[in-house]
């Protein structure tokens, strides 16, 4: 079996999306999750399977409030999945 090797100067191929899904693909961001976040927030059009892919990243968000940076050459993405209703309903409550 031949091992493939990426770096930074061999970035991956877009990633093959299921139909219906939209690619939203960045050299760099902050986080591909704030920058999400901040487009769903600001209400701009978005449709369940929007995936946001970066190259790298300056600011990535993780568990605990913790942050990393994310250098070239790995794979950094977010996607949005729509919530089930009991948690649209909570979250609407909770921004009341």
């Amino acid at each position: 079996m031949n091992e493939v090797y990426i770096s930074a100067a061999h970035a991956p191929p877009e990633p093959y999306l299921p139909a219906g899904w939209k690619l939203m693909a960045f050299e760099t961001l902050d986080s591909t999750n704030s920058a999400l976040m901040r487009l769903v927030e600001s209400g701009a059009e978005l449709s369940e399977g929007t995936l946001m892919w970066a190259n790298s990243q300056t600011h990535g968000r993780g568990r605990a409030g913790r942050t990393w940076e994310g250098p070239p050459g790995n794979v950094y993405a977010s996607y949005l999945i729509a919530a089930p209703a009991q948690a649209q309903d909570e979250i609407g409550r909770a921004h009341v």
